[in-house]
């Protein structure tokens, strides 16, 4: 018996220790490190959607109707804007004021905490001016996606096109592939196969400090998902014929 109480003792003891252990590692973390305070005070966690490259459309023959071309969108988190420059920000990225804030409501409708595009298909030049003044405009930054071009215009009728999805499209719940903002396909076979060409979002974890600057990925991109290219859509239509038959 008493072999059993030393036991138990030792055993508490053992127990004891260790949970004084991890609470003194605790009281250093909060309490005397200031590293990880710092670090979280400066810095700020983005998550951004990866989109996927959509599959491109051929004729029988392996001519391509529809291709992908990169735009730039730029992507507001209403909740992370303080002090919002309207002015400053239409200016530089020369949109009409009362177009901005019609769109920026409109993205805080949808959700103060998810990201959602306020101006679309910015240039090459208004990209590089808003880059160098980001820090200027918390909760924005600039978000890259594909759209559609189309090489020669025939079979219109046929192919379809895209457009912006509505509250129905987007449907509801976390495990709604759309987003606002998103685009799909509206009619033709970009509608009928939506699923197979749209491909499937990535997600990646950007690390930005106090002045809106990107430092990186989260732990290295550890939980960073790669998005998925769309599959590619051979049809039975002749872009020659096709041309002929239109010219008639």
């Amino acid at each position: 018996m008493e072999i059993y109480q030393e036991r138990s003792k030792v055993m508490i003891m053992i127990v004891a220790s260790v949970c004084l252990v991890f609470l003194a590692r605790l009281f250093y973390v909060q309490v005397v490190d200031q590293t990880y305070k710092q670090f979280a005070e400066d810095n700020a966690l983005r998550k951004e959607t990866i989109y996927p490259a959509r599959g491109l459309i051929y004729d029988r023959k392996g001519n391509i109707l529809v291709r992908n071309e990169t735009i730039f969108d730029v992507m507001v988190t209403p909740s992370k804007v303080k002090q919002l420059d309207t002015a400053g920000i239409c200016k530089l990225l020369e949109v009409d004021k009362e177009e901005f804030l019609k769109a920026f409501f409109k993205a805080k409708r949808y959700s103060v905490h998810k990201p959602s595009p306020v101006v679309r298909s910015i240039t090459s030049a208004q990209y590089g001016r808003f880059q160098e003044r980001l820090f200027e405009f918390r909760g924005f930054f600039v978000q890259p996606r594909t759209t559609r071009t189309y090489p020669l215009s025939v079979a219109s009728h046929a192919i379809g096109y895209l457009g912006e999805v509505n509250e129905t499209e987007m449907g509801t719940g976390d495990s709604s592939y759309y987003r606002s903002g998103d685009y799909i396909g509206k009619s033709g076979l970009e509608k009928s196969y939506e699923e197979e060409l749209r491909g499937k979002k990535g997600i990646k974890h950007v690390l930005v400090d106090v002045l809106n600057r990107e430092q990186g990925h989260y732990q290295n991109g550890k939980y960073d998902v790669a998005s998925v290219a769309g599959k590619d859509l051979i049809t039975g239509l002749d872009l020659k014929l096709q041309e002929y038959g239109e010219k008639l």
